[in-house]
């Protein structure tokens, strides 16, 4: 079974940094494209995680879009200092809490530690997560000397997912693996 899939609270965005003076955060969300973020934060029990895995509720104020962003202004966060404080934190939602995924998507939390095994290269590594920063959602990969890659999330590079055995089956393009350094 895929490492994270049994944890009820799962990340629905990475706070990033502060915006402005007056405690808006700008944050990268993972929830699945078929999903509206919006709809999905606001009224919702948010909980936030610091690096260290400690959690504490908070609620959505208000958020907008920002370039391929969205700035969030949470409860009690009403200062740039305080807003500091929660950069590397996670906004978390319960699994219980969200939509059922339709077949052929997942939660990034789901992906997170299952096998890579190519048909042509074999195991290329483990998954660390998902990278949505830019148009092109990708795959991040780690291979065993933990150098990453970045590889695009789409049907034709990953015709299968098993996350019951934590493995995704992979037919990549030749040249398309290269380390992100």
């Amino acid at each position: 079974m895929a490492q994270n899939s049994n944890h009820d609270l799962l990340a629905v965005a990475y706070v990033l940094q502060p915006h402005h003076l007056h405690g808006e955060v700008s944050v990268l969300h993972v929830v699945p494209d078929l999903l509206s973020f919006e709809d999905l934060m606001v009224g919702s029990d948010l909980y936030l995680r610091s690096p260290g895995g400690e959690t504490r509720p908070c609620s959505c104020e208000s958020l907008r879009p920002h370039k391929n962003r969205w700035l969030v202004k949470l409860s009690g966060i009403d200062s740039r200092n305080l807003a500091e404080e929660l950069r590397g934190f996670e906004l978390c939602m319960y699994r219980r809490n969200l939509p059922e995924l339709p077949e052929d998507w997942f939660w990034e939390a789901d992906l997170e530690g299952c096998r890579v095994l190519d048909d042509v290269l074999g195991e290329i590594g483990v998954v660390k997560g998902l990278d949505t920063s830019s148009a092109q959602t990708r795959l991040v990969v780690a291979d065993a000397e933990e150098r990453k890659f970045r590889i695009p999330w789409v049907d034709a590079f990953f015709p299968e997912v098993r996350l019951d055995d934590g493995i995704i089956h992979s037919s990549l393009p030749e040249g398309i693996l290269e380390w992100d350094g």
